[in-house]
């Protein structure tokens, strides 16, 4: 395909510095590599990240991350890190536990007859209580809370009646998918309009699209864009975006991870001598590639090209 020159922000059209990094159309910690110079430095930092950094927190893509991890290494501790695990205590309390990083830690709870603070702060924390709650003066209540650094990991300990505790280190977590939701619609049709802009190049300005720019910049509902989610089998380490031409709609197909996949369709736009390239990135191999119409597509005529 010829290489565009956009001189305005597809989003708010605004003149665009050519000097700012390129966005991409699949976000990079999910792998993506097609890149172009579409949004100005305000939509791509308040609109583009925002939304984009949304993504890693739907259930199913979580899950196909998950399930992908061998495979796509770097790109599963991306999407982990902030997300929320569960565990279950030595006593049978079922825990809730976030990643930082390559970090998880239990997160500090309170229930009606117990609580699960980091051991570090766990002392200061029982001396306070026995204190306020056990009638203990200082002096006692040190000595008793002293307890918590001299019992061994998973030995459940009385300090004094209606007492008692465990310490021990949290090392058997799951992702806790309950947590994770459906991710906005925006998100996927910002993805959708940016590959569309690289099909259409300066037609992508043409008001006909100012209700999909309205539903980017400020969420405004419209019945002119339809956006559909669905699963496939399995999840497989590439991503895929084809477009599909209709009489009274354009549909732009999103298939991340071959797993989690979106279908949005911009209804009465009708473009019919626009290109249909694909677009089809090889995860495990970090290599892109693109082919000329849906029905190479289909016949896997694929073309590598290089960013």
């Amino acid at each position: 395909m010829e290489k565009i020159i956009f001189k305005n922000c597809i989003i708010c059209k605004s003149k665009l510095n050519l000097n700012i990094p390129p966005e991409h159309i699949i976000p990079k910690y999910l792998g993506g590599r097609l890149r172009m110079t579409i949004l100005c430095k305000i939509c791509n930092h308040k609109i583009s990240a925002r939304l984009y950094s949304q993504l890693k927190f739907d259930a199913i893509l979580r899950k196909s991350v998950n399930l992908l991890r061998n495979d796509l290494p770097k790109i599963y501790n991306s999407v982990e890190n902030q997300q929320i695990y569960k565990t279950t205590s030595p006593v049978g309390t079922p825990l809730k536990a976030f990643r930082r990083k390559s970090k998880i830690e239990i997160i500090a709870q309170k229930k009606e007859n117990w609580i699960v603070l980091p051991t570090e702060v766990a002392t200061k924390y029982m001396e306070s209580l026995l204190v306020r709650d056990f009638s203990k003066n200082t002096q006692e209540a040190k000595n008793l809370a002293e307890k918590v650094k001299l019992t061994p990991n998973n030995m459940l300990k009385k300090i004094i009646e209606g007492l008692s505790f465990v310490k021990w280190d949290g090392d058997k977590f799951q992702p806790d998918l309950t947590t994770n939701n459906t991710v906005k619609d925006s998100a996927v049709i910002l993805i959708a309009f940016e590959y569309l802009s690289i099909l259409l190049g300066k037609s992508i300005y043409n008001p006909i699209f100012n209700h999909v720019r309205e539903k980017i910049l400020n969420n405004i509902e419209t019945e002119y864009i339809k956006v559909k989610f669905l699963t496939s089998n399995k999840p497989q380490p590439f991503h895929l975006i084809f477009p599909e031409f209709e009489d009274k709609l354009t549909r732009i197909n999103i298939h991340l991870f071959e797993y989690f996949i979106a279908q949005i369709e911009f209804i009465n736009i009708h473009l019919s001598k626009s290109p249909d390239f694909c677009y089809l990135e090889d995860l495990k191999n970090k290599k892109s590639f693109g082919a000329l119409s849906v029905v190479e597509g289909k016949s896997n005529q694929w073309r590598e090209f290089n960013f």
